[in-house]
């Protein structure tokens, strides 16, 4: 019985010991070789913002010493991010055995935007509703579409606090995937009582305007709002706008729509103009 129990043992080894060696020689076959050579017929492109994997593989070929042309394995495998106005563009290519070779190109997007910002409610609270700004800020970008996750806000004075009624300065910044940062400081409306801003709506809360451009407050009133100004009655409604904008100088301003009936104020809210 002890001789049999030996003999197992020894031939459970020599199989083991086969096995390792099968291993070792298929793992020696799949590591022999040359890596595929990635060739580009130029070394820089032109896309647009939106392209898709497939442009930015046009004019990328691969051959490998052993198995020929191995084109159809090219893959993106990531793109960088933006220097002076392009992002490098990394290219794999496989064999059959497994190797992988790697190349690079720069990519220039031809109608690159920066990130925006963009408000669905007016920045203008109660001192007791401030902490809801971020509820209505997100940001658009032309590569990533809405990456309103991305915006963050900071608030930088530290002798007076954000529920303290008044104008507040607070940045907002928002980065994309090729790596620019975009911040905008923008004034921030506390004020004691309940604004009411859905009592006065506008079409928008924050418009980007060219310098030296047009600039009408009025045409920022929701249709119902301005057809409510212009009724006649002693129940008229009248919309007082204060501005700042300066359409000559770039920077961010605030235009102040306040909603007045009956010698009593019903609402404000405020539109943020940016100056590019």
């Amino acid at each position: 019985m002890k001789r049999l129990l030996t003999v197992l043992l020894i031939l459970l080894a020599v199989l083991s010991l086969g096995s390792a060696v099968g291993y070792s020689i298929h793992r020696a076959r799949a590591t022999g070789g040359e890596a595929p050579m990635i060739y580009f017929d130029a070394d820089e492109i032109d896309v647009t913002s939106d392209a898709a994997a497939e442009e930015l593989l046009q004019g990328v070929t691969a051959r490998d010493p052993e198995d020929g042309d191995v084109s159809e394995s090219v893959m993106v495998e990531g793109v960088s991010s933006m220097e002076d106005g392009a992002v490098t563009v990394t290219y794999v290519a496989f064999d059959s055995q497994g190797h992988v070779g790697r190349a690079s190109r720069q990519a220039r997007y031809t109608d690159y935007t920066s990130p925006r910002f963009t408000m669905s409610r007016p920045m203008v609270f109660a001192s007791n509703g401030v902490n809801d700004m971020m509820d209505g800020i997100g940001a658009k970008d032309c590569i990533d579409g809405d990456i309103s996750a991305s915006v963050r806000a900071s608030y930088f004075n530290q002798d007076e606090p954000l529920t303290g009624t008044g104008d507040h300065d607070v940045e907002l910044r928002v980065t994309n995937s090729v790596g620019e940062t975009v911040r905008l400081t923008v004034p921030v409306r506390v004020q004691s009582e309940s604004p009411r801003t859905d009592q006065i709506p506008l079409k928008a809360y924050l418009v980007y305007l060219e310098k030296n451009s047009a600039f009408d407050p009025l045409s920022y009133l929701s249709a119902d709002m301005a057809e409510a100004a212009q009724r006649e009655g002693t129940d008229r409604l009248t919309v007082n706008i204060k501005s700042n904008v300066d359409l000559t100088t770039e920077g961010v301003y605030a235009v102040d729509y306040t909603s007045v009936r009956n010698e009593q104020t019903v609402a404000t809210t405020r539109l943020i103009v940016v100056v590019e």
